[in-house]
């Protein structure tokens, strides 16, 4: 399954990335300003630096996914 994770370098979206990573495609949009995460520590996850106000940039990403969770705040 391919998983769009808002936030995923926040606190909740760093633990559901690594468990997703698992056995997912999981992608990452994050705005990189209050990351407890580094995203280097995260292997196999496609990380984009962006936001969820950006609409174009949004629609772009969940086109190719199957699901998304929102962990952005």
């Amino acid at each position: 399954m391919k998983i769009l994770l808002t936030g995923g370098l926040g606190q909740v979206g760093s633990y559901l990335a690594e468990r997703f990573s698992e056995s997912n495609e999981v992608t990452i949009l994050d705005n990189f300003s209050n990351s407890l995460k580094d995203p280097e520590s995260l292997t196999n996850v496609n990380i984009f630096r962006g936001d969820i106000r950006n609409r174009k940039e949004v629609n772009e990403l969940v086109g190719k996914v199957d699901a998304v969770i929102d962990t952005a705040a």
